[in-house]
């Protein structure tokens, strides 16, 4: 009885009842707390992987911009702007996930399109290549008709000169024999007092001409090589037209590229992710 005189009934239901309001409320301070650190680490690992995935993309970005199309290849400007668009569709999935989409981003993107949607027109440098191409058939097509024209002169030349030297030749026979003849005679015909025929002057006339026509033969003959050999080398307007083609070509290639709009748009698209948190 004695323990009990110094507290009332009404105390110690008061203090009961203190006592069993207050482990509730450190329960759910705990709780509250746990809950905290929870979403505090699941916002880190969450940020984490945002920054690791906005590094991949820039990263990617990087690459692409630099890349060059090679001539004759499968892969070309529409293959590389449907890989572009790929891989900020997939960032932008990303991006979605955290609530609406940054307006950087959008406006960034649409720019980036603006650039690589924009066409090149080298039908101008087609339509120079194709008359640079004309202009060495021409050439080309002159050179071979040139040169035709003379082989064929060459070819009857060649013949003349045979000629004339078959004939050439027979006729120093004929004067040699003339002259063994006329001088075996030549006593008689003294003796008789018999004249001379004419036909050792005859015979040494004809020779003196056929001489000269052949001098003036091979004289020709050799002009004619000496075209000839020139007909077989390009002139230097073809080297010309060879290199200015090329040029062109060069022009176009770069064109074809898109290279400053690549570039670009992907430094818009990383500027802009950069700028993301």
């Amino acid at each position: 009885m004695c323990g009990w005189s110094g507290v009332s009934s009404r105390g110690f239901s008061r203090g009961v009842f203190t006592g069993s309001r207050a482990a509730p409320e450190k329960k759910n301070k705990r709780r509250k707390q746990s809950s905290n650190k929870k979403r505090e680490r699941i916002r880190e690992e969450n940020s984490a992987t945002f920054e690791e995935t906005k590094n991949l993309i820039l990263n990617s970005m990087a690459r692409m911009g630099q890349q060059v199309f090679v001539e004759g290849s499968d892969y070309g400007m529409e293959n590389w702007i449907r890989n572009f668009n790929k891989l900020l569709d997939e960032f932008q999935q990303t991006l979605s996930t955290r609530g609406s989409l940054p307006q950087q981003f959008i406006d960034a993107r649409a720019e980036a399109s603006r650039l690589l949607e924009a066409k090149k027109d080298v039908l101008q440098l087609d339509d120079e290549i194709k008359k640079l191409n004309e202009e060495a058939s021409d050439i080309r097509r002159s050179l071979s008709l040139n040169l035709s024209d003379i082989k064929s002169k060459k070819d009857e030349l060649l013949k003349q000169r045979t000629a004339i030297q078959e004939e050439l030749s027979r006729t120093r026979s004929m004067l040699s024999e003339s002259k063994k003849k006329s001088e075996s005679t030549s006593f008689f015909g003294r003796l008789f007092g018999k004249k001379d025929d004419g036909t050792i002057p005859a015979l040494e006339s004809k020779i003196a001409t056929s001489e000269s026509a052949l001098n003036e033969l091979e004289s020709q003959i050799t002009q004619l090589e000496m075209n000839e050999r020139r007909a077989t080398t390009d002139p230097p307007r073809l080297a010309e037209i060879s290199k200015k083609i090329i040029e062109i070509q060069s022009v176009k290639q770069s064109l074809l590229q898109y290279k400053e709009e690549r570039e670009k748009a992907t430094r818009i698209m990383m500027e802009a992710i950069s700028g993301l948190s």
